[in-house]
Parts: C-alpha cells; structure tokens; sequence
C-alpha cells in the first residue's frame, strides 16, 4: 500500500536546497474544453516529508507554482470540485553533474500501491520543472438509484409548486444589474464596456450621448453612436431624462472630470448606485461633498481606479501579501509614457483636473497610497517637456515621505513624457527592503489586448509577455526564504474590478475601492502641486 512515509526516502536531512515546478491544466475536450471554467476552490497540494507540505491556488492561467522546493520526494494531488486528476510523483534531487542546482522529475503515481510503483514519466528538468495534468474523469454527483425515478418524484404537485417558487424567487433576486453610462468616448468604450458586456451580473441598458442619434444608421460608423453600437439600449440626450429612468440600477461616470460631480451627485440622488471614472473629482472638497451625498443616499459611490487591477500591481500586491521585503526603505513608482500620441499638441492652457499628474498620477499615486497609506510629507516637482512653457504639466515627480513605523521608508512616483526606451526596458517598480528587493518592467497589457481585437474573458487577457517579469531577490530573513528568480506576472483582470462592484451591489461585501481612499489620492495631487508651485515641502494635511 501507499505508505507517506516512505515519501522521506529521498528527502535527506537538507532543505537549503530549492527548485520550482510549475504544473498548468491544459485544454482537454471533451472532457475539460475550458480550464478557465474550474472552480476558484481549484488547488494543488505537495505532501513531502513529515511537517513538509507545500499549497498552491490555482491561478488566472490555470497554473499552480510550487517555488523553493527542498531536495525531498513528493506527493502532489489537484483538488477539484468537478473532476478527479492523476497524483503524481515529483523527486527533487541534485543533479548528476554535481552542480549546485537541482533535478526535478514526475511521474503518474497509483493509489494503493507501493511507493516505487512509478506510472508514465511526465518529465524532467533543472532548476524547475513545467509539466501537463489533464483530468481523468469528471466527478458525478447525481446517480441513478434502484426503486428511484426522478420523473416520479417531480411529479408530485408539492414539489412541481415548489420549484417553480423557487425559480421565480432565484429570478428575481439574480436579474442582471442594469447599468447606465454617461458619456460614449474614449473611456466608456475602451476601459468599460469591454469588461461589463462578458459580466452575467450586468446588463448595459442606457447611455447618455449629447449627439442626436443618426437618421440612417446603415450609413453611420461603428463606435459613432451609441444607438448604431446598441440599439437595443436606451438613449438619453440629458442628465435629467437619464436620472428619471428607474430602471437604471448602476452608473458609470465617464464624462469629462469638470462634470464628476454634478453628474455622480444626480444620479445618487436618484437612487443609482455610482462609479466615477477617474479622477474622482478636482478637488477634495468636492470628494467630501460625494461621500457625504452617498452616505446620506444609502447607495454606492467608488471610483474607477482600474489600475490596482493591472498585472504588474497584483504581482506586486502579492509580494507585499506574502512579506517578501522585510522592512520596505524605498520604493519607486513608475508610469511612463515616450511621446504618447494622445497628448495634446497645441497648448489649451491648464484648468482643474488637467495634466498628467491628475491624468496617470491618479493610478500610481492610488497604488501607492494603498500599499503604505497616509504620509507624513509631500513634495512635488512638476515639468512640461514638449509644450515648453505651459502650465499643464506632462512630466511629474512626487515623492512621499512616512513616520512612526515607516520613518525609513521614502516613496517616488513618476511619469514622464520623454523616455525613448522599449517597454520591456521602461522601469515600472522598485522596491528595496531589509530582506528583498524587486524590479519590475513594462506595463500592463490590457488594453492592448483589447485593441488587437482580444476579449476579455480570454484566459490569455491580461497576460505579460515573459519580457514583462520582474525579478526578485530575497535573502534568508525574507518570508519566502532566500532566492533570486525572475518571477513571473499575475494575470491582470479589470473584469474583476466590477464584479467586485457587483459584489457589493448584491450585499454582504463592502465595495473594493472606497471614496476616501481615492480622496486621499485627490489630496495628494493637491499638495503636490502646491509644493511645486512653492518650492517647498508640505505636511500632509486633510483640508
């Protein structure tokens, strides 16, 4: 029989030693066409010997990572909701060579036999190992039993009333969300529609567009109007006529940042649960003004801060998660862009809410205010580099100073406009730590995916090229031990951000992105630019 404790044999005494294994579900059909569709609860364990056992969460590309694996024989079981997969032998040795590095190998094991009893070789490598697990069978829960027929039973007038109750009641409390967007440009067509349109838990049931609505559709351009793109959905010519219709349950504001509040405020008051695109406001005195409508409205007001949902931060989000760094000392922030060509090229002059720093400072300033929170001090520097002269500034550096605790810790955000580098070259992050330090290039590719024609519920949206990855030196204090890797990126999902939405619509969660957390950012960009102006270095302050 299969004795776990003969799982020793190989193991040794030494777990200084490390490797990595990779194990990806593939495509299977029939029986499993879609890995994306395996249950979130999918996971992968690895038993070694006694007190050594490793648990990985399947992720968005369907793969679980073990890293850091001592030189041991293992046992490794895919638990999944709705299939049964082979276990499998993994060893991790050192290699014949005598190098440092070790070797990884797999086999398809039985249960119930003896440990040796190895099945089909699934590979063997390295330093790390890549392998494919594919189902066996998928699991039935519903067998036929004798003396039993579920025709019979459903016969019944009790059970037949009481299903049907069951189906209007499930019905009417899982009916899509009928969400209303204002606005059909750039944002409403590029970073919304593209990620509620695949949601089930919505429906895009009105828009709001000025323009009067074209005589002869068969003559107008796609991505025109909003009546040629969906003509099944409403459309409103005023903020008024859109904010009487009861049906609208959500909003999403994407007008330009001069309307936020006029347009958020009357449609919380119309009982609309809301999200502002970014920025939130101007100013945080109209921040404070919106949550306190919302408070008094019961609904939900958040902001679009998508980019929390970007590859590159939720790989950065889980190495904080998982204490990587030790004690964090510095970290840089970077969204830089050469020659972007949807910068303005004639100078209209700055106005509120104008400007990178409120344009993409607004992302990395809420990134990095919600991974070390309020700060002591800001200062800011702010540049034009290609209109030269003007006070709308392209280029900014912000740099955020920390007490108690964080006194130690110095924070830069930056985006500049000249940066004459390919994107697998351009910094992203930098974090040095007591115990870790991390680097990371590129940017997230989401919206190129969605430019190229890619939706977004392709398990390969949102994916970084490996040129992407970041790498990542931790040393024997760090939580994950000592390594250095390159390590590869999560799977960026703006989807997710409004199925968090729906969550809290739906109750029983809190909303993701909270108002005053994206205050907290207005307040920042405030300051900074009042530091610029004056040369100096302010203390953060609420008003």
């Amino acid at each position: 029989m299969l004795v776990l404790k003969s799982l020793a044999i190989l193991a040794g005494t030494s777990l200084a030693s490390a490797a990595n294994l990779t194990v990806s579900i593939p495509s299977s059909p029939p029986l499993l066409p879609n890995p994306a569709s395996l249950a979130p609860s999918t996971h992968a364990v690895l038993i070694g010997p006694p007190g050594v056992q490793y648990e990985a969460p399947i992720r968005r590309d369907n793969t679980f990572t073990f890293p850091d694996l001592a030189e041991a024989s293992y046992l490794l079981t895919v638990h999944s909701r709705d299939y049964f997969f082979p276990p499998l032998r993994v060893d991790v040795t050192k290699a014949a060579d005598g190098t440092q590095q070790e070797t990884v190998q797999a086999w398809q094991t039985f249960r119930g036999n003896e440990w040796s009893n190895k099945g089909p070789f699934y590979g063997a490598g390295t330093g790390g190992l890549r392998i494919q697990i594919q189902p066996s069978s998928q699991k039935n829960f519903y067998q036929d039993r004798g003396g039993f027929n579920i025709i019979d039973f459903v016969k019944s007038p009790m059970i037949l009333m009481a299903l049907l109750l069951f189906t209007r009641l499930c019905t009417a409390t899982m009916a899509p969300i009928k969400v209303g967007l204002l606005g059909y440009g750039f944002s409403t067509k590029v970073f919304h529609l593209p990620y509620i349109l695949p949601n089930p838990d919505f429906e895009v049931y009105a828009f709001l567009q000025r323009s009067e609505a074209p005589k002869d559709k068969s003559k107008a351009e796609p991505g025109e109007h909003c009546t040629v793109d969906y003509p099944n959905a409403k459309h409103y010519r005023t903020i008024e006529d859109f904010c009487a219709d009861p049906e609208i349950q959500l909003v999403s504001v994407c007008t330009k940042v001069g309307v936020h509040v006029e347009h958020a405020e009357k449609a919380l008051l119309a009982g609309k649960h809301v999200v502002v695109e970014k920025p939130f406001t101007t100013t945080s005195a109209e921040c404070d003004h919106l949550i306190e409508v919302a408070k008094k409205s019961g609904k939900i007001l958040t902001v679009f801060q998508n980019r929390r949902y970007d590859s590159d931060f939720l790989t950065l989000k889980k190495l904080f998660a998982e204490k990587a760094f030790g004690e964090v000392t510095e970290f840089q922030n970077h969204y830089d862009c050469d020659n972007p060509p949807w910068m303005r090229s004639t100078d209209m002059g700055w106005s509120p809410g104008n400007g990178m720093l409120f344009g993409l400072g607004t992302h990395s300033i809420d990134q990095t205010l919600l991974l070390f929170g309020k700060p002591k001090s800001v200062t800011g520097f702010l540049r034009s580099l290609k209109l030269r002269g003007s006070e709308t500034d392209d280029t900014f550096t912000v740099i955020l100073q920390y007490d108690g605790e964080q006194k130690d810790l110095v924070c830069t955000v930056k985006t500049t406009v000249i940066s004459p580098l390919p994107m697998e070259r351009m910094l992203k992050y930098m974090v040095r730590g007591t115990a870790g330090a991390f680097v990371k290039t590129g940017e997230d590719p989401q919206v190129d995916h969605h430019m190229a024609g890619m939706k977004a519920d392709d398990p390969k949206f949102g994916a970084e090229p490996e040129s992407y990855y970041g790498y990542l030196s931790t040393t024997k204090d760090s939580a994950l031990g000592e390594s250095k890797r390159i390590l590869e990126s999560e799977r960026g999902c703006y989807m997710d951000y409004y199925r968090d939405v729906a969550k809290a619509i739906r109750g029983g969660v809190e909303v993701v992105v909270k108002p005053e957390q994206s205050r907290m950012g207005i307040r920042v960009i405030e300051l900074a630019r009042e530091s610029a102006q004056k040369g100096v270095t302010l203390p953060y302050s609420e008003n």
